[in-house]
């Protein structure tokens, strides 16, 4: 069972070797590089797309009007959470958009960038990356720790156990893990394994 193309150059080793494998990926162009392997896997698909619309029409619903992104490597047109971002905006009727890419910013200015992305766009409400938390101190509260004013609303785009440690603690799209491991160990698991693909969960 593979979590992410990140196992990508071992792909021709689990093919010549006949491997039974589940891929669990989120909606990227990497599956169109990948297609003659993954025709013979089962492919589960995360819900990136609808997910991250959905966490956008949550803050609307809130009254937030201007949502920002910060993400590690949307700079990909067809990232799914860049996607889904803009979806939810035309779905909501929010012209503001704003996003930043924080895939070359070194740990210690992550807080700079992030304070000064603010500054430039003056957002109500942030869709974040929840694993930049990890490269942040969090003993002060989260919106401290970014440089961002504390009525400026938070929300992640991803659910882990990190953000629960976060002051006050993140609040997060939700997927279904627990449900994916066990679909893909009944894949694993069966007589007879049948490739597939793009059984699309999500939970908001």
């Amino acid at each position: 069972m593979l979590l992410s193309y990140w196992y990508c150059d071992l792909f021709p080793l689990f093919k010549e070797r006949g491997c039974r494998t589940v891929l669990v990926e989120n909606q990227t162009y990497h599956s169109k590089v990948y297609a003659d392997y993954l025709k013979e896997w089962f492919v589960l698909s995360m819900d990136s797309i609808s997910a991250t619309a959905a966490a956008v029409e949550f803050l609307a619903e809130r009254g937030c009007r201007r949502i920002a992104l910060i993400h590690n490597d949307i700079e990909e047109k067809s990232h799914p959470v860049l996607k889904g971002y803009k979806s939810g905006l035309l779905k909501c009727g929010l012209k503001y958009a704003a996003w930043l890419d924080t895939l070359n910013t070194a740990s210690e200015t992550i807080t700079g960038a992030i304070a000064d992305f603010y500054k430039k766009n003056n957002f109500d409400a942030l869709l974040l990356d929840p694993y930049l938390v990890f490269r942040l101190r969090t003993q002060h509260s989260l919106n401290y720790c970014l440089g961002l004013p504390e009525n400026v609303k938070i929300m992640a785009s991803d659910e882990i156990s990190y953000n629960r440690r976060a002051f006050p603690s993140l609040s997060s799209t939700e997927f279904p893990y627990e449900e994916i491991g066990r679909i893909a160990a009944q894949c694993l698991l069966n007589d007879e394994f049948k490739p597939g693909g793009n059984l699309q969960r999500q939970n908001h």
